[in-house]
């Protein structure tokens, strides 16, 4: 029940790329109805770029290698929308005991995504704002309030005046 709850996709799949099972999560953000997943290869719902990662990740892993269990990853929904995961995955072995594929925990980051695109934007917006308050036509003055209307703050394009900046703030002027 835990799993079928679970807020992320998950699924079993083989060392083959087959897909063994999946959870509830895994149809609602792909779109597939379980039946439509199951017994397919991954393929079906990852990338060829995750796929090809996947592969290249088992292989590596079969030959001993130690990999950190946390990776990204491309899926594909129905209606061909790409999501971006966060993949989180360890092995699980048959009822002998033998390596018999891995279990994955898939957690979307497309709002992730959006609020660093977002963020990134802002941030690219504020450095062209800053660019033309420094370099730019227009000049800054800040004062306080006191006797003689001190400067606190003056921006450093008042170079185009002729002035240097300390000399405004410490009064010279």
């Amino acid at each position: 029940e835990l799993v079928e709850n679970a807020g992320d996709a998950i699924a079993s799949i083989s060392w083959d790329g087959i897909l063994l099972d999946v959870n509830h999560r895994a149809e609602l953000l792909l779109g597939w109805s379980r039946e439509e997943m199951i017994n397919h290869h991954v393929s079906k719902v990852a990338t060829p770029v995750s796929v090809a990662l996947a592969e290249e990740r088992t292989r590596r892993f079969l030959a001993g290698e130690q990999l950190p269990p946390v990776f990204e990853a491309e899926l594909i929904c129905k209606d061909g929308r790409l999501v971006p995961v966060e993949a989180r995955t360890w092995v699980f072995r048959d009822e002998r005991g033998r390596l018999a594929g891995f279990h994955g925990i898939y957690r979307d980051l497309t709002a992730r995504r959006e609020t660093e695109a977002a963020l990134r934007e802002s941030e690219a917006a504020l450095r062209r704002e800053r660019e033309l308050f420094i370099s730019g036509p227009v000049m800054t003055f800040k004062w306080k309030m006191g006797k003689g209307w001190p400067i606190a703050y003056v921006s450093p394009n008042v170079t185009q005046l002729g002035y240097r900046p300390e000399d405004l703030l410490s009064g010279v002027f």
